[in-house]
């Protein structure tokens, strides 16, 4: 099994929106960020969220349910927050579920997990989001290759969303998928010849993986 520890403000809003739900009285979730978690969740199948935020779990499996999250059976509760710092929380649940293979920690605020505050999560499991613009197409394809353990991209096949990125690719080939890669342009013949077919994700994402109908 797989974890993805969520933290919400910074990561499913930004800190403005954050400050405005401050003032209003409503706690906000951004639809577009909302997404980025669910293709997260597609593309890792044995995955499964646990909460490390501050947001009481009954409040934001309410809200995740208001805006039509797909994946609300996938979320196993939260971390005890007994703890001073996050960090120490997310260990506690590990220490108690052996069951886990791999894990990853979004945060926007890394010291009070891997940095100065608290350390006792390793840095190579956690993806820090800008709280400025929450969780970025580049984090979102991070967190994909980090739970599913593509961590070698050294001869990847070239992609390109917001910015160019290398995509290992394999891993999946030998699982016999096939990718269908983002594109900026129309593919050319040359791009046909050596790929099934190209094909547009949604919020200008990558690492489409489905099985070739050929070999299926």
């Amino acid at each position: 099994m797989n974890i993805l520890f969520l933290d919400v403000d910074g990561v499913l809003n930004i800190m403005s929106t954050t400050f405005r739900s401050a003032t209003s009285g409503s706690d906000v979730i951004e639809p577009h960020l909302m997404e980025r978690l669910e293709f997260i969740l597609e593309r890792s199948p044995d995955t499964n969220i646990v909460i490390s935020s501050s947001w009481i779990e009954k409040h934001l499996i309410k809200k995740l349910k208001s805006v039509r999250f797909k994946y609300l059976d996938r979320i196993l509760g939260r971390t005890n927050r007994s703890r001073e710092h996050r960090g120490d929380q997310i260990k506690d649940w590990l220490d108690t579920h052996e069951d886990v293979e791999n894990y990853i920690v979004l945060e926007d605020e890394i010291s009070d997990v891997c940095g100065d505050r608290c350390s006792a999560i390793p840095t190579n499991n956690v993806i820090e989001i800008d709280m400025n613009e929450g969780m970025s197409n580049a984090n979102t394809i991070d967190a994909v290759h980090r739970l599913n353990n593509i961590l070698d991209i050294s001869d990847g096949v070239e992609c390109y969303f917001s910015q160019r990125y290398l995509l290992h690719y394999e891993y999946f080939y030998a699982l016999g998928y096939r990718p269908h890669v983002l594109i900026e342009n129309p593919p050319t013949e040359e791009d046909l010849e050596r790929w099934d077919y190209f094909i547009v994700d949604n919020n200008n994402m990558c690492l489409n993986m489905y099985k070739n109908s050929e070999e299926s």
